[in-house]
């Protein structure tokens, strides 16, 4: 049988005098075997539009954002720019894109669906109708904006939100920025420093076997200071069971809030402003270890994954607990409640650890 072809339903309608009327999955099964049997029984010309939508709206998309970057040079030379990592990324974004504008939005007798065509897309472009906001009620994504183009980006703090955890930050990013700071900030250079990352390349070649340098003044936690400076009770040389001096689970609600709160459990739904809880420190006087985002630390699990401590805003409060550790791949970038926290040791003669 070709694709042209049609045939009567396989069933009799005198059997199911109305298939609107019957159960989802009655209808479900009638049609998958309607076009079983039948294949798809559509029209060539259906399926050659079908595909120049791929061609012309998926594949031309994403040649036409690529044009943008420094490293493009033409599609008589696609070779030489289609398969590096920037051309990688923008093809993601682009599906992404394509997918949540309502670009791939099937209609046509291949899917059973023949009106509105583009659908997706009709309701993209009519806010305040079908299409709402992407997240409503979720937070604002990123503190930071970005400006400019390739070679020239240009970034600065969202309004109001200067002294809320950074977030959308890879392993690699966090010991880059602990780079960054033992270097001097500025032009400091990220590759070497507190951590050594060889290759040149954002994943560096040596990334699984990266460990603290000696001399390091400014670096990640590994899990052991970052478990310490959260739990630990000098007082009495034991360990709450959680980061607010505490062996009870805080109270989730917003800052500042009394001697054992948190933001955590969705009581904000967002970030909240560093040590906004001021009564709810740790022992050793530690802000925000237990809930508004989860923290890179240095321990290597697993052979490929790097740790997390600590839960966030959206966690519940076994997320906060001592007992609780995750691991998450060092290029993980893309969670809005990931962030990481630094340490410094202010002179090489001192035992003291000051964490910011």
């Amino acid at each position: 049988m070709t694709i042209s072809d049609t045939e009567i339903p396989p069933y009799e309608m005198d059997d199911v005098p109305d298939v609107r009327a019957l159960p989802f999955p009655r209808r479900m099964r009638l049609i998958c075997r309607m076009w079983a049997s039948q294949q798809h029984a559509t029209p060539f010309v259906v399926i050659v539009m079908y595909w120049l939508k791929y061609l012309i709206f998926f594949t031309g998309g994403w040649i036409f954002v690529s044009s943008f970057s420094t490293n493009y040079t033409g599609l008589t030379s696609i070779g030489d720019w289609a398969f590096t990592g920037i051309a990688f990324k923008k093809a993601i974004v682009w599906a992404m894109f394509y997918e949540v504008a309502g670009f791939g939005c099937s209609f046509g007798p291949m899917n059973a669906r023949f009106k509105p065509p583009m659908g997706g897309f009709l309701h993209f472009l009519r806010p305040g109708t079908t299409k709402l906001s992407l997240f409503p009620g979720l937070p604002l994504f990123g503190g930071i904006t970005r400006s400019g183009s390739d070679g020239s980006f240009a970034y600065a703090t969202i309004s109001g939100r200067s002294d809320m955890p950074v977030n959308f930050v890879s392993w690699y990013d966090s010991i880059r920025f602990a780079n960054w700071l033992h270097n001097g900030q500025g032009s400091g250079d990220t590759e070497t420093g507190g951590y050594t990352l060889l290759g040149g390349t954002p994943t560096p070649t040596n990334g699984l076997s990266i460990t603290r340098n000696a001399g390091a003044t400014w670096f990640l936690t590994s899990e052991d200071e970052w478990y310490k400076a959260a739990y630990y009770d000098p007082s009495t040389n034991s360990y709450f069971d959680y980061p607010t001096a505490s062996n009870t689970a805080p109270i989730a609600e917003a800052p500042a809030g009394g001697g054992n709160s948190a933001n955590y459990n969705l009581a904000v739904g967002d970030f909240t402003d560093v040590g906004a809880y001021i009564s709810s420190d740790s022992p050793y006087g530690t802000f925000d270890q237990g809930g508004n985002a989860w923290e890179w630390n240095e321990a290597l699990i697993g052979g490929s994954g790097r740790g997390l401590r600590g839960g966030s805003w959206f966690s519940s409060s076994l997320s906060l607990l001592a007992s609780t550790r995750i691991i998450d791949d060092v290029l993980f970038e893309t969670d809005e409640t990931v962030d990481f926290r630094v340490a410094t040791v202010p002179e090489p003669s001192t035992a003291v650890l000051a964490i910011v």
